[in-house]
């Protein structure tokens, strides 16, 4: 199983060093993989809990994008 990466404290002088960026954490989200193999998306948390379901507009997108990848990120769930 790939596991996502986490959040890592850090300070400005991190952003200056080759090869690092930086994004706003913000809660309420929960770090997730989109897998596409073979046309088959899956969307896991980072525990490898089964997250396609819930998150149809997200499968539907990834179904549009061409060929198989592994997007990290962060995702939220709609309470709306």
């Amino acid at each position: 199983m790939i596991k996502p990466m986490l959040c890592e404290t850090g300070d400005l002088k991190d952003l200056q060093r080759h090869g690092y960026v930086g994004e706003l954490k913000y809660d309420g989200g929960s770090r997730a993989l989109i897998i596409k193999e073979n046309g088959v998306v899956t969307i896991q948390n980072r525990h490898g809990i089964n997250y396609t379901r819930r998150m149809p507009e997200l499968v539907k997108a990834a179904e549009r994008i061409p060929g198989n990848f592994t997007i990290d990120g962060e995702i939220y769930l709609s309470r709306a």
